[in-house]
């Protein structure tokens, strides 16, 4: 199975997710809240793929995104908002 990055800044969205993720039989390798501690986590940790929340607060995932893409790591958008703001 995965190691999963999880980026989402709803704490029990996000702890949700991880659950569900786990009961399939990934694991969440790191999670992060905020664009600065998924920079952080996407320039640097070990992982297979990532799950992006779209909006985090007012700021837009799109720049770790960027990194995940430059480092070859597959990515999905995650987003309560239909395709709206989900960068290309």
């Amino acid at each position: 199975m995965a190691s999963i990055l999880l980026v989402e800044d709803e704490a029990l969205i996000r702890m949700m997710v991880a659950d569900m993720l786990a009961d399939l039989g990934h694991t969440v390798a790191a999670e992060a809240n905020d664009v600065a501690s998924a920079m952080k986590h996407a320039s640097d940790s070990a992982f297979d793929m990532a799950l992006l929340d779209v909006s985090l607060g007012s700021c837009s995932v799109e720049p770790v995104a960027q990194v995940l893409a430059k480092r070859n790591v597959p990515f999905a958008f995650a987003s309560g908002y239909g395709s709206d703001g989900v960068p290309e």
